[in-house]
């Protein structure tokens, strides 16, 4: 767990960095659902994170591919870094990262004498180990799956589906109105997208979300509350696929499924509010 934690202090440093806020830093470095998912749980869902802020920071090909050899799931950036990378760099340059990244990922899949793009596509669908409409998620599947494990077989393609338009949605406005901020933003509502629209989702998958929604939170008291708040309810949600350590009140509490259907509820309400904040921004 040594990486994790060292990853976990690398991206406190750089929200520090970031916003020169001990209070940003602090809400991400001394929060209880990063040292259950990293420290205790051993879970490495932080570690692409941390170069993808670097990437953003250097705006490097380099840490963007050292983030997708990381963790699969981490593709959805892709197209968030090429924006910010054109913005700042040009097209050229940008072609040139994405084709620097393209064989550093080759390179590395063909080392174990793998076809990259077969074995990654494969991985994206196989990789979370659920053919499930909800694997412990607190999200809106709740209401459907009622958290039993009911396959995904008519689902899928619709989720898929509502996915993209989100990301057609959020890459658009990024597009028109590219700043670090809105990289933030954009960051922040695709990971937690994929993890209240997409199924055979787990209960750790807020987790990348989490950085960027502390970054957002600099100068805005809203935003922080409402960071306190989702960062508890996805505390819970890690804590009722592992029951450790064992807190009876609380055990019981999240055993009920109407206490299930309440929390989903509640983080729901809060990324439709923050899809809508997001929006409802004039582009300038």
């Amino acid at each position: 767990k040594i990486l994790n934690i060292v990853t976990d202090l690398g991206i406190g440093i750089l929200i520090f960095r970031l916003t020169k806020s001990n209070w940003l830093s602090g809400l991400f470095l001394l929060n209880p659902a990063v040292w259950y998912l990293s420290s205790l749980w051993g879970q490495i869902d932080y570690i692409p994170i941390f170069f993808i802020l670097l990437s953003y920071i250097y705006v490097s090909p380099l840490f963007l591919g050292l983030a997708l050899l990381t963790k699969q799931t981490t593709i959805v950036f892709i197209s968030i870094y090429l924006i910010y990378s054109y913005f700042k760099k040009g097209l050229k340059k940008t072609l040139f990262d994405f084709f620097y990244v393209f064989l550093l990922f080759a390179f590395s899949y063909f080392l174990f004498m793998a076809n990259p793009i077969t074995t990654y596509i494969n991985r994206l669908n196989t990789g979370s180990g659920s053919v499930w409409i909800n694997d412990n998620a607190f999200n809106p599947w709740v209401f459907v799956s009622q958290m039993r494990k009911i396959p995904d077989n008519q689902y899928r393609a619709v989720s898929l589906v509502i996915f993209a338009v989100l990301i057609i949605f959020v890459l658009k406005k990024l597009y028109l109105e590219t700043n670090i901020k809105n990289i933030y933003w954009s960051s922040f509502l695709l990971s937690a997208g994929a993890f209240f629209i997409l199924t055979r989702m787990h209960e750790r998958y807020f987790a990348p979300a989490l950085p960027f929604l502390i970054l957002l939170s600099y100068k805005n008291k809203k935003l922080s509350a409402i960071c306190i708040l989702a960062s508890a309810i996805h505390l819970l949600n890690m804590y009722h696929w592992w029951w450790y350590p064992s807190l009876p009140p609380i055990v019981h509490f999240l055993s009920s499924i109407s206490a299930l259907y309440f929390l989903s509820s509640i983080f729901t309400i809060i990324i439709i509010y923050l899809l809508y904040d997001y929006f409802k921004q004039p582009t300038e």
